[in-house]
Parts: C-alpha cells; sequence; structure tokens
C-alpha cells in the first residue's frame, strides 16, 4: 500500500517558508568581504533542509533550484570560492522564485517558471565562473586536522513508525551537518534504536538538537568514535531501507562514504577545525521542547468561545440583580468568582493570539535593500522593540499602511547620496522602525534622518488642487494633508511614487483598526510617523451609556472621568452651548443623541452626564442622559453596508440580548471640534 506524504504538506510548506525567511535574514544581515562562517553555515543547513524536503515530497522544481543554490554555498562554506555581492543578490532572488513556487504547490498563485530557470542558470554562472576564494573561512581552532566522528545512539520518534520514506527525509536534513552512516543496532538493543556514525565540524550540542527532533524523548545518546569504538563490520546496514544507495542519492551527492573523508580532510588541510569533544563534555539528555503547532482558526475558535462565555455572564449577572432575594445575592457572589475565572482564561487565550511585531518588521531588511540598490542610496534600518506583543488579527493588516510609510521615507524623505554630503550629513540614511506599548496600544514609530516634510511646498500643492489652505494653520494640520487622496507633491510619476495614492490608504487602513497616524517632522532632521493601533481586536473595557432608550459603549482607556455639569460650567458660543468649563479647562461638546438622532434623547446638560474623552492628544467632552456602568464587552465586526456610520466603530451584544454600538472616540472628538469652529 502506498504510503500518502500529502498529509504532511502543510507542515513541509510552513518549514519551508521558516527556512525562506532564515536565509533572507542570514543573507541580508552578512557581510561579504568577511562572511561570518556559522552564517554561512546557518544558509547552507536552510537550503539543504528545502531541498532534502521538497525532493522527498516530489516537489521537483524546489528542489533543483535549491540544489544549485546549497552547491555554491557549499563551496563558499567550504572556502573554495568568495562570497560576493552578485551571490547575495542571486541568493536572495531565489528566495523570492522558491516562494513563487510554494505558493503555486499551495494552490494560492500561478508558478512563474520561467524566472526559476532563470534564477538557476544564474547561480550555475556564478558557480562555475565565481571567483575563487583567496582564503577559507576562518573557523574556531583546532586541535587535529581530522574531523571528529560521532557516534550517535537513539530510538525514532512514534510518528516515524511504519513511515520509512518520512524517516529518510528527516535523517536527509542531517547532511547539512555532515556526512554520515547508518548503523543496526548496537550490542542488540532492543526498542527499535537505531544507530549513525557522523563526521562533522559541529558541536556536539548542534547535533544532540538535531538528533531530538527524530527521537523519543530522553533516548539520544552521543559519543565521540574514540570512546564507542571501532563499529564492527556486521553492524554496517547492507540494504536497510534503500537510503544509501546509489539511486537514493537522486545524484545530489549526499551520502559520502566515511573512508572517504580523510582524503577531504587532506584536501582542505587549511581549514582549521574544533577539538573532538569528550565524552564527558557531551550533554546526555536535553530539555524537551514542548511547544505544538496550533492554527489561527482554532485560537479564533476558543477567542469566539471566551467572547460568548462573557456575554452569558452578562446575562446572568442581569439575571441575579432582578432576583433580588437571598439566592440572587448567592448568585452574584458565585457570578463574581466566575467573572474572575472568566477575565483569567480570556487573557490566556489573548496570550496565544499574542505574536512578536519582529512578524512584521522581518518584512523590512530585505524591502529596504532592495529600494536602497534601486535608488541607489545607502540606507541603514535600524529595528527596537521587536519583541513587543500584538494581536494576530492585527499583524497581516498593519504589513501595507508599514510598507507604504517606509517607501515613503526612502524615497522621499532620506536623500540622495551626494545631497547628504552636501548638507554635511552621514552618507548612509537611517531608517528606524520601533514598537513598544502604551497603555492598551501599540505604538509603532517610522522615523527617517532625511529633509523633513517642506511646508511651503505643502501648502503650495495644496493651493493647486483648489483647497483652501490658511499659513496660519499649525504644522500637524498642514502634515496631515500628505494623507489626502491624490495628493502628492512629486515632481514626476516613478514606479515608486508620485500617483498621490499609498499615504491615504494608510490612514484609512489604521483608522480601520480603531487607530491613528501622528507626524512630527523637522526641516532638514528628518519625518517621524507614530501609528497607534489597540493591542487586541476582541474584547474590551468599556463603559456602558445610555441615550433614550439606546445604549453605547465608549472604551474606557478613553475615558478621562464624567460629572454632572452645573449652568456656571457651561459656555455658549455663537448663541448655543458649545463648550463646557472644567477647572479652568475648555472642553468642546458634543450631544450623542444630536450625533446620533435618537428620539427622547435628552437635551439639558445640568440634567444629563458628561464624559470627558480623550484620545491622540484630542478631547471633548461626550453628553449622554446616564452612566449605566463598567463592563467588559465582546468586540463585533459591523457588516459591510455599516462599516462607513461616523461615530461608530464596531459592536456588541449586552446581557439582555440587545445590540450597543461602540463609540469611534476620534470621530467624535473630530465632530465637537469641527462644531466649535463653525461657531467662531
Amino acid at each position: 500500500m502506498a504510503f500518502d506524504m500529502s498529509q504532511f504538506y502543510q507542515i513541509f510548506f510552513e518549514e519551508a517558508d521558516e527556512h525562506l525567511a532564515t536565509i533572507e535574514t542570514m543573507l541580508l544581515a552578512i557581510e561579504s568581504d568577511q562572511p561570518d562562517p556559522e552564517k554561512v553555515a546557518e544558509i547552507f543547513r536552510a537550503a539543504h533542509s528545502i531541498k532534502g524536503s521538497g525532493a522527498t515530497f516530489g516537489f521537483d522544481d524546489l528542489a533543483a533550484l535549491t540544489h544549485e543554490m546549497e552547491s555554491l554555498l557549499d563551496d563558499i562554506r567550504r572556502g573554495r570560492r568568495r562570497l560576493t555581492p552578485d551571490i547575495v543578490e542571486a541568493c536572495l532572488a531565489a528566495g523570492d522564485a522558491l516562494r513563487n513556487l510554494l505558493g503555486a504547490h499551495r494552490g494560492e498563485e500561478r508558478p512563474d517558471r520561467d524566472r526559476a530557470e532563470a534564477v538557476r542558470v544564474r547561480l550555475v554562472a556564478l558557480k562555475e565562473g565565481g571567483e575563487p576564494a583567496q582564503a577559507p573561512l576562518a573557523l574556531p581552532p583546532a586541535a587535529s586536522g581530522e574531523l571528529p566522528v560521532y557516534r550517535v545512539r537513539f530510538v525514532p520518534a512514534r510518528f516515524l513508525a511504519g513511515s520509512p520514506l518520512l524517516f529518510e527525509s528527516m535523517l536527509e536534513d542531517l547532511n547539512g551537518l555532515g556526512e554520515f552512516e547508518l548503523v543496526d543496532g548496537k550490542d542488540g538493543a532492543s526498542g527499535g534504536e537505531r544507530e549513525i556514525r557522523m563526521a562533522t565540524w559541529e558541536p556536539a550540542a548542534v547535533l544532540q538538537t538535531a538528533f531530538e527532533r527524530l527521537a523519543e524523548p530522553g533516548t539520544v545518546v552521543l559519543e565521540t568514535e574514540a570512546d564507542a569504538g571501532p563499529p564492527e563490520p556486521a553492524e554496517i546496514e547492507a540494504g536497510g531501507s534503500g537510503l544509501f544507495d546509489v539511486a537514493a542519492d537522486g545524484s545530489y551527492g549526499f551520502f559520502v562514504p566515511l573512508d572517504s573523508l580523510g582524503r577531504e580532510a587532506a584536501e582542505e588541510a587549511a581549514i582549521e577545525v574544533p577539538a573532538p569533544v569528550t565524552a564527558g563534555e557531551v550533554p546526555r539528555a536535553a530539555a524537551v521542547d514542548t511547544s505544538i503547532r496550533v492554527s489561527v482558526e482554532r485560537v479564533d475558535e476558543m477567542m469566539d468561545l471566551v467572547g460568548e462565555l462573557v456575554i452569558t455572564q452578562s446575562m446572568l449577572l442581569d439575571a441575579a440583580a432582578e432576583a433580588g432575594s437571598a439566592v440572587g445575592e448567592r448568585m452574584k457572589s458565585g457570578l463574581a468568582l466566575l467573572q474572575r475565572h472568566t477575565r483569567d482564561l480570556q487573557q490566556a487565550v489573548m496570550a496565544v493570539r499574542m505574536v512578536p511585531v519582529a512578524m512584521v518588521f522581518s518584512r523590512f531588511p530585505r524591502l529596504v535593500h532592495d529600494l536602497g540598490v534601486r535608488l541607489g542610496k545607502q540606507i541603514e534600518l535600524v529595528l527596537e522593540g521587536e519583541h513587543t506583543e500584538l494581536d494576530k488579527g492585527l499583524v497581516e493588516k498593519l504589513v501595507d499602511p508599514l510598507t507604504h510609510l517606509v517607501r515613503n521615507c526612502i524615497d522621499h524623505g532620506i536623500e540622495a547620496t551626494e545631497v547628504r554630503q552636501a548638507a554635511g550629513k552621514s552618507e548612509t540614511g537611517r531608517l528606524r522602525l520601533a514598537a513598544s506599548h502604551l497603555g492598551g496600544h501599540v505604538l509603532i514609530e517610522v522615523e527617517d534622518d532625511g529633509a523633513g516634510l517642506d511646508r511651503g511646498r505643502l501648502l503650495a500643492r495644496a493651493r493647486a488642487l483648489g483647497m483652501s489652505c490658511d499659513d496660519a494653520m499649525s504644522d500637524e494640520d498642514v502634515w496631515q494633508l500628505i494623507f489626502l487622496p491624490g495628493f502628492s507633491t512629486a515632481e514626476q510619476v516613478t514606479e515608486l511614487s508620485g500617483r498621490g495614492v499609498g499615504m491615504d490608504v494608510v490612514r484609512s487602513n489604521i483608522a480601520a483598526l480603531g487607530g491613528r497616524v501622528c507626524i512630527v517632522s523637522q526641516t532638514g532632521r528628518g519625518t517621524r510617523f507614530s501609528v497607534s493601533v489597540p493591542l487586541t481586536l476582541a474584547i474590551l473595557d468599556g463603559m456602558q451609556l445610555a441615550v433614550g432608550d439606546e445604549v453605547f459603549i465608549v472604551p474606557l482607556d478613553c475615558v478621562v472621568e464624567s460629572l454632572q455639569p452645573t449652568a456656571a460650567m457651561i459656555c455658549s458660543m455663537g448663541g448655543a452651548p458649545r463648550m463646557i468649563a472644567v477647572r479652568g479647562e475648555y472642553w468642546p461638546v458634543v450631544e450623542l443623541g444630536t450625533f446620533f438622532a435618537v428620539p427622547d434623547a435628552g437635551r439639558d446638560w445640568t440634567r444629563g452626564i458628561m464624559v470627558l474623552a480623550e484620545r491622540h492628544g484630542s478631547r471633548a467632552a461626550i453628553f449622554v442622559d446616564t452612566l449605566i456602568g463598567q463592563q467588559q464587552v465582546v468586540i463585533k465586526r459591523l457588516e459591510t453596508h455599516f462599516r462607513r456610520v461616523r461615530g461608530v466603530s464596531s459592536a456588541t451584544l449586552l446581557g439582555d440580548g440587545r445590540v450597543a454600538l461602540i463609540l469611534d472616540v476620534p470621530a467624535l472628538l473630530g465632530e465637537a471640534d469641527h462644531g466649535v469652529r463653525l461657531a467662531c
């Protein structure tokens, strides 16, 4: 019966994505004049893993392309060839082609086989005609010129039982570490124990970790050849599973007889190797990795169930309040405990949904590299706060806005080399991406040290487009002009800019996430874009507001305080009340009942409640009839035809089954400011 490998496709795709990310990260970080041998080895191992697994699963196009890249990297790793910028660019192009082929095998895009073949030919040409190395890569000093040989005993993991093809595939991944051969169980060992002899430069800890991936926990035993003693001839597996037959090698030259290693070592005598590790230095049992892969869909399902639990809890609280008896009091006591446990459960599930912002930032080194090469600019990318966590649901939605900001900084912000030199700046421009937590939000800053925004040029362009602009406008208001649709100061249209699209998408996409973009710029010093988005899009702590028969929710982190104003606090402008004075400070007011045309909403400010709200430096007082109280609510996304309702960001279900709208506080604050301006 044929073994079905398709059940492992998704695992292969995920691991291949991780290997490609490693290759790209290492290539962008490596120095071509003095490459770090460890980075070269890591790139080689990642490429080899893709090739071996791709061939095992029948993805020959992936294996063929990666084989050429691996061969080139192997020459560099062994000191036979010098790493050049052309090789780095070719390997980056190979990574792009491999991503396309992976997407095609997933069924997500059409395969560009012409590009893949062109990259393969380019790699072959570089291997055949590249520059030989002037000196081998510097490796750690060694006690002798011979490769240390290890004997490794282990029991294969249970998931490999009955799957010889999968076992062979995982063994092939070891080729990136050195050459090896498979041996029968030593001393008649039972329990399916296998033994491998491996010659390698890698330290024992690396081998230990590699073998633990395909072994039962705690079964890996690692010894040097000297400690284990030479193998008996009968131990060498004659046929086995065919792993070491010539046909199984697939013409890639994976498997090399160990007796030939002496000749290779003599040819590479100039390369120093690490001293053999004694048996006493070899770790016998490392900690077992207990992490597992969980699909995002399952985590989202858990989050939805927690949300339903919150709603059910709210229903029970309402029922207990209506009971008003001893039974109701006991229910309240139990529900208070349930509420605490529910919050703990919610935080635990939220922690699973949280991912480091590095998942977003990792895309930009390649983008900065490519744009720098295309524009002829030298750019240093600085990443800060990569371990800052945010909701998984936000990650993909932040990529496009941040990409536009990065492109804008490189194209418009950072000057050409000669311009920077004339201004007394470093030839290399600096682009900084930083992430940090700010209350219940994540703050992401994109900052360059370029020319800064030109206030006069922006105003002139706005007037040319027919806009009414006052010279007395604040800098912050002037900077916001770049977010208008069709607005661009570029003198000519290029591949990167000039069409006036992109920045308006940035603002609208960030606003859709409940966030905001702020700009600070200094002429000749640079520009900083600050993007603030909520930590999560699932659950929030809110304040329930009653207006007429309607209930609204305002995010608690926006609320400064609430109060009932007196007549002396009310300030009129243009014959109508517009503001209230609170401890000497004036707050513009937006009446929620008027804004949403709620029937029977109160109009007398002295009989209602003012909720003082603040967000992103703007503030206003929201007038409502009464406050109901604080409650944790589950955010429900609005349908498409509701999403453009001004003043509303989303909705939630209350304990009594009613729907309550969650307020878009920045929009309401803007409405209050607009009302004051009209009255002036």
